[in-house]
């Protein structure tokens, strides 16, 4: 029995029969062809030297087995084709065609047409590209007479043709020829998925000779090779794992693990062999040590290259589904830049093996952030109960630890700890007693440092009264920036972001207003409330109300204490108390005041009010306790029903009267801003001055009214106008809002129109339209297309001439 590898397996249906004497009729013809052209099988690649650290390739361990396909009809020309169920992805793909004429006749004709396609589960863009074929083949047994070869990208196939000569009755031919599979298609997990995949080669023969019938070959060699993931994770020095930081001069230990996946994960998987994995360190680590999981694995460090590489044995094979794994520890280097991340790209932890070309990349980016040889901590009071905030005027205790990151001792240390510059030093806690203190400055000097150890000192320090908080009674951050030096340390290590303490205002104002809408000079009243969120009182508070500048104080609405405030004398829609009583710890107060409200039309007006006390930061609130002005001119504009037709003159109508209660409005002037394409006089915008002034009485008690005219006029260049009143829905034109209002003399301002008004239906000057009949209509029936023109000119009427109709059939 023939040996596994060398037996031949049928690919389509045909005789079985024949396929021991098709082999032994082959091997004698094709030994010969072989013998006679040794150089004739030309390589279907370029060569490809490659830098990467990778194995030197050794023979295929694919033993590929082959198939055959036979035409399924008798009495006509048979082919089959043999070639390898898989390969890898640097293997030469070899396809011999045997192919008979097993009529009593010769036939003419002959043509084979070999197409090669690829098959990937999976591909970068979904296009995975074609086997690489340079036109080289030896024929056996019968000659050609002629060759093409090409290559289809948009159909993504490729496609060779011989047309032989005349096969005369029981001629066998074979023709062999080669292929090359591209580097691309290795298998690879990430960062781009390829595979499986599959390069499918199918062959036709033919012949022009009448009732012969041709025949059909075809096979496809998966492409194999080990699917190696890498996926990297770190664990710092004094860290729990998960923990991503490390101080400079502390140790980083890296693992790498190499899985192959399973046949079950990838159906093209296969054991990786001389398996070689590296890695390319960051600038900001100094190597200290490598190693691996597997025994007899050698490993190097190459210091110029930053490059560490384990190198398993020749009779290690990581096989489908088995992991392995290799480790390495580091130091982060004194001079790296602090506070920063320092990555581990994906790209510089690779791995590969003999049956592959290019190598796998580790799955992921790993970053650490470097931290400076110093942290600080802090506690405040309570309240607030948060652990991390405190209000002004308060206590806080800091913490500082200082690390050694040299592994040996280091003497006359510097440490400077500046402050926010409203916080003060107070007093040692534990530790040595500054050497310098500056208010929010304090300097310690000589400290020692034991060899790769840490010290720390606690002092208590005071947040001043007047610290800030945020906006609208909101709170604020304030960090510490700790330096370190040392003649034994290469930098200065400064840290400006530690022991970051969250101020919150102790006094929380808020204000509101009722009614939120108002008349101009209409009242409103406001009400201010000092909530005590902390556990002492706090008196002394002065109170400022900045009103907006159109509000005037009118009268206090609640009974004193606070009395009456103080008006700026300049100013006077600003006003302050200074008899605002005490806040009782816990507690609140609250007071309430009159305002004459006024402003323009539609504006909305908030409040600013801020405060001082001696005793702690006063918060402010900005634009708060909104009031909305509302106007008290209504208004009504209208324009006739009936259509009007570009050319047209129509008259608008304007009335407006006062519903104000509180005032009377003299008004002088009127404008209108008209809709594009209406013309008042030859112009877009419409003025007109009242003199004298007419005054509209409150209540309703009288009333303007103006009536002028407007010229449809449209606009546009060509057929934009009649092409947009061509459309029923575009034939209303409506005023816009904030177009059109009367101007008063007292407030001096425009009361314009708050939505939109005086729709007008318009009619182009000349309306072009077509009706069809019948609609639907059949195929290759007739089509009655009408089309009307209509002037719709009626006063003054105007005869339309030269026109000129284009229609554009479909």
């Amino acid at each position: 029995m023939l040996p596994r590898h060398l037996l031949i397996r049928p690919a389509r249906r045909g005789w079985v029969g024949l396929v021991i004497a098709l082999l032994l009729a082959v091997g004698g013809v094709l030994g010969v062809a072989l013998l006679a052209h040794p150089n004739a099988l030309a390589s279907a690649r370029p060569a490809n030297p490659r830098v990467l650290p990778r194995p030197l390739r050794r023979p295929s361990v694919v033993q590929p087995r082959s198939r055959l396909a036979l035409a399924p009809r008798q009495g006509g020309l048979e082919i089959t084709k043999l070639g390898p169920d898989r390969a890898f992805v640097f293997d030469t793909l070899t396809y011999t065609l045997i192919f008979t004429n097993t009529t009593n006749q010769t036939l003419e004709g002959v043509i084979i047409t070999d197409t090669w396609t690829t098959n990937a589960e999976r591909y970068p863009g979904g296009n995975p590209p074609l086997a690489e074929y340079n036109g080289n083949y030896i024929v056996s047994g019968v000659g050609v007479n002629a060759f093409t070869y090409t290559v289809n990208q948009a159909l993504r196939r490729g496609e060779a043709t011989w047309r032989l000569t005349n096969m005369g009755p029981g001629v066998v031919g074979t023709l062999v020829f080669t292929m090359g599979i591209p580097d691309a298609l290795q298998p690879n997990y990430k960062d781009s998925t390829v595979g499986p995949s599959g390069m499918e080669n199918s062959a036709v023969i033919t012949t022009s000779t009448p009732e012969v019938a041709g025949g059909e070959a075809f096979i496809v060699s998966s492409i194999v090779g080990p699917v190696l993931k890498l996926t990297k994770s770190v664990r710092t020095e004094t860290g729990a794992p998960g923990v991503k930081e490390e101080r400079v001069g502390r140790l980083l230990t890296y693992t790498i693990r190499i899985d192959n996946l399973s046949t079950d994960e990838r159906a093209d998987s296969w054991p990786a062999t001389q398996l070689r994995v590296w890695e390319d360190l960051p600038s900001q680590f100094d190597y200290v040590t490598a190693w691996a999981a597997e025994a007899g694995v050698s490993t190097e460090y190459v210091t110029a290259a930053h490059r560490i590489t384990w190198t398993f044995p020749a009779d290690f094979t990581l096989n489908p589904g088995e992991t392995t794994y290799v480790t390495f520890t580091v130091r982060i280097r004194l001079d790296a830049p602090t506070n920063q991340k320092v990555t581990n790209h994906k790209t510089d932890c690779q791995a590969i093996s003999a049956e592959m070309v290019s190598p796998a990349k580790c799955t992921n980016d790993l970053a650490v952030k470097v931290l400076n040889p110093m942290d600080k901590t802090f506690e405040t009071a309570s309240p607030p109960s948060d652990p991390n905030r405190s209000f002004p005027n308060r206590p806080v205790t800091y913490t500082i630890y200082v690390y050694n990151p040299l592994q040996e001792l280091v003497n006359d240390v510097r440490v400077v700890d500046e402050m926010p510059t409203t916080f003060w030093f107070e007093q040692m806690v534990d530790g040595p007693a500054p050497t310098n203190v500056a208010s929010n400055v304090v300097t310690w000097d000589g400290l020692t440092l034991p060899a790769n150890g840490v010290i720390s000192f606690t002092f208590r320090a005071h947040i001043g009264a007047q610290t800030p908080v945020g906006s609208n009674c909101g709170t604020k951050g304030y960090y510490n920036v700790l330096t370190t030096t040392s003649a034994s340390f290469p930098v200065a290590y400064v840290d400006r972001k530690l022991a970051k303490v969250t101020v919150e205002p102790q006094i929380k104002i808020s204000k509101r207003v009722a009614p939120s809408s108002q008349y101009p000079g209409g009242e409103v009243v406001y009400t201010i409330t000092l909530q005590n969120n902390g556990d002492t009182p706090i008196s002394g508070i002065v109170i400022t109300d900045e009103m907006p500048f159109f509000f005037r104080f009118a009268s206090m609405a609640s009974s004193p204490p606070p009395g009456t405030p103080t008006v700026h004398p300049t100013n006077t829609y600003i006003i302050w108390w200074d008899d605002v009583p005490t806040v009782p710890a816990n507690g609140s107060i609250e007071f309430s005041f009159r305002a004459i409200a006024d402003g323009d039309l539609l504006g909305k007006y908030g409040n600013d009010v801020y405060g001082y006390s001696s005793e702690t930061y006063i918060c402010d609130i900005r634009n708060k306790a909104q009031v909305k002005i509302v106007s008290p001119l209504v208004y009504e504009k209208t324009a006739p029903a009936d259509p009007i037709v570009q050319g047209e003159t129509f008259p608008y109508t304007y009335t407006v009267w006062n519903i104000s209660p509180l005032r009377d409005y003299d008004i002088d002037g009127f404008q209108d801003t008209l809709p594009d394409g209406f013309l008042a006089n030859g112009n877009s915008t419409y003025t007109t001055t009242i003199n004298p002034p007419v005054t509209l009485l409150r209540d309703a008690g009288s009333q303007w009214e103006h009536l002028f005219y407007v010229t449809v006029v449209g606009y546009g260049a060509g057929t934009t106008w009649c092409d947009n009143l061509g459309k029923e829905s575009k034939r209303t034109i409506y005023q816009s809002k904030n177009t059109f209002g009367p101007h008063t003399v007292t407030p001096d301002a425009w009361w314009y129109n708050s939505e939109k008004a005086a729709p007008v239906y318009v009619l182009p000057h000349v309306s072009l339209e077509q009706t069809v009949y019948p609609n639907p209509v059949g195929f290759s029936g007739t089509l009655t297309v009408t089309l009307s023109l209509v002037n719709n000119l009626r006063s003054p009427p105007q005869a339309v001439n030269g026109i000129t109709v284009t229609y554009e059939l479909p």
